[in-house]
């Protein structure tokens, strides 16, 4: 898979001179347009205080793969706040992710069929995730929708 993405995108990828193929694990990606793999600098943010619905506490680091300088250290800042009021206490509740972008639009009625139109759509765009929800939001003065889908995607294999 990464062979024939790349093949299709070597305009693109000419000057990427750092990613790199593994052909034997290609079956076990599950993203879009995978291409291969690339170093990515990583940092480790923490510790963090977590809570765990038994009673006890652990603490955990979490390793970020990032090129953006200060991340890793607002990261850590964030840790430390919530460590100083007791730590964090998480649960689960679904395994989804969600994107909300506003699009603009000639008219109401335009904007209003491409939101109806979404759900059909879906399906055709991604192998990997499912669209569990849609919520519409439209702003009828300015011609906008706003879309927050949510997704459901396996968990990745890598």
């Amino acid at each position: 898979m990464a062979s024939k993405t790349m093949a299709k995108f070597a305009h693109v990828l000419q000057d990427a001179k750092h990613i790199t193929e593994r052909v034997n694990d290609a079956p076990e990606i599950s993203i879009e347009s995978f291409i291969g793999y690339t170093s990515v600098p990583v940092g480790l943010a923490g510790p963090l205080l977590i809570k765990n619905p038994d009673g006890t506490s652990t603490r955990t680091y979490a390793p970020i793969a990032t090129s953006e300088s200060a991340i890793i250290a607002s990261c850590c800042r964030g840790c430390k706040a919530v460590n100083k009021s007791g730590g964090g206490q998480f649960h689960v509740l679904s395994d989804a992710m969600s994107r909300s972008p506003v699009l603009r639009f000639n008219c109401t009625q335009h904007a209003i069929v491409f939101a109806r139109r979404v759900p059909d759509l879906w399906e055709s765009t991604s192998r990997h995730a499912r669209l569990v929800k849609l919520t519409r939001i439209s702003w009828a003065p300015m011609y906008m929708c706003g879309l927050t889908t949510h997704v459901e995607t396996p968990q990745a294999r890598i």
